[in-house]
C-alpha cells in the first residue's frame, strides 16, 4: 500500500471525530454507520475476505432497530464502565434480534468486533496530547 493510499485512510479515520454522545442512541448509530463505511474502503485494499465478512455482520446488526439498540445498551455499559455484564449473552440476543442464523451473525464475531472498537477508543483516551 502506497504513501497515498495511507493518508486517504487517515483521512477518512479523522473524519469519524469527534466521537458520538455515546449517551444519544441515533448518534451512535450514525456514527457506527459512518465508521462503517469508512471500515468498508480499509477492507477493499485487503486481500482477505474475513474482515468484508465481519463488516457485513456488523452492518446488519447496526441496521436492525431491536438489535442495535440490545448492542447500544452492551457499547454503552463499555464507554461509561469499561466493562459490560454478561457480554456475552447480551451480544447473542443482539444477534438472535437481527436474525441470528439467517444473517449467519456470529456472536463470538460481534464480541471480537466490541473488543477491538474498545481497544481503539482506550487507545484515543490515553492518547499523549
Amino acid at each position: 500500500m502506497g504513501f497515498m493510499a495511507l493518508l486517504a485512510i487517515a483521512g477518512k479515520l479523522f473524519s469519524l471525530l469527534p466521537f458520538p454522545d455515546w449517551s444519544d442512541a441515533a448518534s451512535v448509530r450514525a456514527w457506527m454507520l459512518s465508521a462503517l463505511d469508512v471500515a468498508d474502503g480499509i477492507a477493499d485494499t485487503t486481500a482477505t475476505d474475513k474482515d468484508d465478512k465481519a463488516l457485513e455482520a456488523a452492518r446488519t446488526l447496526v441496521a436492525n432497530e431491536a438489535a442495535f439498540m440490545a448492542f447500544y445498551g452492551v457499547i454503552v455499559d463499555l464507554v461509561t464502565d469499561g466493562k459490560a455484564d454478561d457480554m456475552e449473552s447480551r451480544v447473542a440476543s443482539a444477534a438472535a434480534l437481527a436474525g441470528g442464523e439467517e444473517t449467519k451473525l456470529d456472536p463470538a464475531v460481534i464480541i471480537a468486533i466490541i473488543t477491538a472498537v474498545m481497544q481503539l477508543i482506550e487507545m484515543w483516551r490515553n492518547r499523549k496530547a
